[in-house]
């Protein structure tokens, strides 16, 4: 959740500010419509310095699982070895897991994850932001491909 992050309410501030709080329903859509694509529920983890209380909109989905772990660095692994990550674009913490096992990774628009230069390559390493309302083909076609 980024909750040192500001909260915005004006999308436009996502294109001119950076560290700012990705909202809980991109995550939401973005899930979705993953599911969606690939026809049956794809587990979810949610590894953040947020709450359970912040979380209940994703929470209360089938199949997403609030993972607490004893320690910051084995975050960062259980992240980087996911098979597709959503991230705070700003967090430079999401990056690492991002850059550590080249995981595809999507962030909220205007919050590209990029500024740290990890990279943009579809067919080796995806990093960048998407819109659920308004997917990427390229995307989804990578997402089709994943094995979750």
């Amino acid at each position: 959740l980024g909750n040192d992050f500001n909260q915005q309410q004006m999308k436009q501030k996502y294109f001119h500010e950076s560290s700012i709080k990705n909202p809980i329903e991109w995550y939401k859509k973005t899930l979705h419509l993953i599911r969606e694509i690939k026809g049956y529920n794809v587990p979810a983890m949610i590894i953040t310095d947020g709450t359970k209380n912040q979380l209940k909109e994703l929470l209360d989905l089938s199949d997403v699982f609030f993972i607490q772990t004893p320690a910051a660095i084995t975050d960062l692994m259980v992240l980087a070895k996911s098979k597709l990550l959503l991230c705070s674009g700003g967090s430079t913490f999401s990056c690492w897991a991002s850059f550590l096992e080249k995981t595809p990774t999507l962030s909220f628009p205007g919050q590209h994850p990029n500024w740290y230069k990890l990279s943009s390559d579809l067919t080796e390493h995806f990093v960048g932001v998407f819109d659920p309302c308004l997917p990427d083909k390229n995307v989804i076609e990578m997402i089709k491909n994943i094995r979750f």
